[in-house]
């Protein structure tokens, strides 16, 4: 009979707004902190989270789970550097030697004052301490900021399908079961990021209705700025909303009917003659309102 396979689990939650006032102290992440096994069952056991996905996992496939630290904080400011210190030497400190593998629960937008990329700070301490081959499966809301620095100090990256999120029971079980078939051999994870440049309003995100619950983005932002990359919301601020005013009421002359606001939505019922006329519509108004 195979030894009992030994799978460590780790994490920390925080869903950082940096445009929020006020800063985010360690003191924010000691009203959901735990420590061990024995403090992590009393917590997270027949809970439908993250944390309880994993604990049933461990259990339906005879795994003995070690849980270090996990920390969570309501979703506010910015991550002081303090509560970041403590964090990236507590939590890498608290995994167990002799693993066979390890899950990291993660939200994937934790920003701290010293660090932009919270998450992956975190993961190289992580890396610091098991090394470079350990297999890690890690965890993350459908809203993280990914990079290619997380996905290649991870071996497998398992995100949030739901918004909202009442699917993360479930992405905690499939962690567990992806990093099981990786170690067996079953699978052989492999990781690729794409970036759409589409800047996603939250509200339109909701997957239980509209476009996307059949089809992923469902929105877009048309603006007219004089930037060649908008990546945050003071260079959002910069667009000339006088000149989509009247870009949108020449389209409606045109025949095109099109948001004052800016946004533009994936469409499943127009077929290619509607978007065809729509795009031969953007290009005489564009030619007939340039500065």
């Amino acid at each position: 009979m195979s030894a009992q396979l030994r799978i460590g689990v780790v994490g920390v939650y925080h869903e950082t707004n940096t445009f929020a006032p006020g800063i985010t102290q360690w003191k924010d992440f000691r009203h959901c902190f735990t420590a061990g096994k024995e403090a992590f069952m009393s917590l997270f056991l027949h809970t439908r989270t993250t944390m309880g996905g994993v604990i049933d996992a461990a259990n339906q496939w005879n795994i003995q789970l070690v849980p270090g630290v996990y920390a969570s904080a309501t979703p506010g400011g910015i991550v002081s550097a303090e509560a970041a210190q403590r964090i990236l030497e507590q939590l890498p400190a608290s995994i167990e030697p002799g693993l066979d593998g390890l899950v990291v629960i993660l939200h994937g937008a934790m920003v701290s004052e010293q660090h932009c990329d919270m998450e992956v700070a975190l993961l190289e301490a992580i890396r610091a301490v098991v090394g470079q081959e350990l297999p890690i499966a890690a965890t993350v809301d459908l809203h993280a900021n990914l990079g290619t620095e997380m996905s290649a100090l991870c071996s497998l990256l398992v995100g949030y399908d739901r918004y909202p999120h009442i699917d993360a029971y479930e992405r905690g079980m499939e962690a567990v079961d992806l990093l099981l078939r990786h170690l067996n051999g079953e699978i052989k994870p492999r990781m690729a990021i794409a970036r759409p440049n589409m800047l996603v309003v939250p509200q339109t995100m909701i997957t239980t209705e509209g476009v996307m619950k059949s089809q992923p983005g469902p929105v877009f932002h048309l603006m007219f700025i004089d930037q060649s990359e908008v990546s945050d919301f003071d260079t959002f601020q910069l667009r000339d909303t006088q000149l989509y005013t009247r870009f949108a009421e020449e389209m409606l002359n045109a025949g095109i009917l099109v948001r004052p606001n800016g946004l533009w939505y994936v469409s499943a019922a127009h077929g290619e003659a509607e978007v065809r006329e729509t795009l031969d519509a953007v290009e005489r108004v564009a030619m007939r309102i340039a500065p």
